[in-house]
């Protein structure tokens, strides 16, 4: 049976269920977890999304999390390795009846801030996540079984990657700072897109591009004259 692309309405069931995983997790993984994270659009509250749990798993090792892939089976997850993104684990469970998604990356991988990033932004700007959710509503009617399609056709609706602002390295240090403290922060899989490494180029160029460099070589050059 293929598996269906349906997007209901927020279910304030969603944190609860992510809570209950998270612990399983943390009891079959033990030391290997650094933190759990709830992502994806079940995380934001009040936006629309397919109703599956994502968990975002910071381990000490990827590999060694292989070596946990019969306890991971206990639970009713699928191993799936990569799966499409470097230094990711990815696991499913659910088959086609998908109810959880787990993603774990080392400590510090760049893909945890996005993660992370990605999820604050929709949750501070509740009109993007609005819109977000109109997004995947569209995307899941025109491709009710066709997973990939419906990610596709969600990327090239909303592109909400470009739109969400660089979160700098300020950030990244504050969001590991609290992560060493031991802070478990119950924060779509997003991927890098070249929209969004554009919008980060940008941002970092204080928003004119090529342009803005060259407005402050001539301002210095000015200051020393």
């Amino acid at each position: 049976m293929p598996r269906r692309m349906e997007v209901v309405e927020s279910s304030g069931r969603w944190p609860e269920m992510y809570a209950r995983e998270a612990e399983r997790l943390r009891q079959v993984l033990g030391d290997e977890v650094v933190c759990i994270h709830h992502i994806g659009s079940t995380s934001v509250p009040g936006l629309a999304a397919k109703p599956v749990i994502d968990i975002l798993v910071e381990v000490r090792s990827v590999e060694a999390l292989d070596t946990y892939a019969a306890a991971m089976q206990t639970l009713g997850y699928e191993p799936r390795g990569e799966f499409g993104i470097p230094g990711r684990r990815y696991y499913p469970k659910g088959d086609d009846l998908r109810t959880h998604h787990v993603h774990a990356f080392a400590s510090g991988d760049p893909h945890v801030f996005r993660h992370l990033a990605f999820r604050d932004y929709l949750r501070a700007h509740p009109e993007r996540a609005a819109a977000y959710g109109e997004v995947k509503r569209r995307a899941a009617m025109a491709h009710r079984t066709d997973p990939e399609g419906y990610v596709e056709y969600k990327r090239a609706l909303s592109n909400e990657r470009s739109k969400m602002p660089y979160t700098g390295q300020s950030k990244m240090h504050r969001l590991a700072q609290q992560r060493r403290r031991g802070v478990d922060e119950d924060l779509d899989d997003p991927r890098r897109t070249e929209s969004g490494r554009k919008h980060r180029s940008h941002s970092r160029l204080g928003g004119a591009g090529v342009a803005g460099v060259e407005t402050r070589r001539r301002a210095r050059q000015s200051r020393g004259a």
